[in-house]
């Protein structure tokens, strides 16, 4: 299949995260091309912060997250597009300078963006809200931004305080954020994964009605509860 959807910036990231997900391997003419196409997107028209810009289709059809969660905010759409293609270059390591500035150009403004947002509030780790929070988890797990520690421990200590009390949080979207768990580490996030080992049980137990995005979510639960 080919990677890059020259239409939708979140169909092109769609592909590469699966490839990367399931571990399959990119052809490497694939990966300069989409390197390449990436880095062309960097700070147009809806970019966030300076980051990657969606697509018009983008815009208008909203998009879906790895998970499948609907997110129809334009503003939520740049930024998590955002974060979600500087992952992608990060993991991709494609050796194409033009990404390689781009990236680093992106990643600069966001970490900026961050920090702003972050100051004098105690707001450390969390951005926004759980959706765009979960997207900044990603983008530094794969080794992007600054103050990893420091943001993830904050950021933890959020989503405790959002537990509904049945293995599922408020105002984070549950597979997303759960996505966003297995590429973290340490014991405040197996804690998360404790908390929410019963829902991803019961959910493993039913039998699965097949699609991307249930195949995509069953594995990150079976991944998860394998770490306990």
């Amino acid at each position: 299949m080919r990677v890059l959807n020259s239409r939708s910036l979140a169909g092109t990231i769609d592909r590469i995260s699966d490839a990367l997900f399931f571990g399959r391997r990119i052809p490497k003419r694939e990966v300069r091309s989409v390197a390449e196409w990436l880095a062309g997107r960097r700070g147009l028209p809806g970019s966030y912060a300076g980051m990657f810009a969606p697509t018009p289709r983008d815009f208008a059809h909203g998009i879906k997250l790895f998970t499948g969660e609907r997110i129809s905010s334009g503003a939520a759409t740049g930024h998590i597009l955002g974060e979600e293609a500087c992952r992608a270059l990060l993991r991709l390591d494609a050796d194409v300078p033009a990404a390689e500035e781009a990236l680093a150009r992106a990643t600069r403004s966001m970490d900026k963006r961050l920090s702003q947002s972050e100051a004098g509030r105690g707001r450390r780790g969390f951005f926004c809200c759980g959706a765009c929070t979960a997207s900044v988890w990603r983008h530094l797990a794969a080794g992007g931004l600054s103050r990893r520690k420091e943001r993830f421990a904050g950021g933890l200590k959020f989503l405790k305080g959002y537990r509904d009390g049945e293995g599922r949080w408020r105002r984070f979207p549950f597979h997303y954020t759960l996505l966003a768990l297995s590429e973290m580490d340490g014991k405040a996030v197996t804690r998360e994964i404790e908390y929410a080992a019963p829902v991803l049980e019961r959910m493993l137990k039913r039998r699965s009605r097949g699609g991307k995005y249930e195949t995509r979510r069953r594995t990150v639960a079976e991944r998860l509860l394998a770490r306990l």
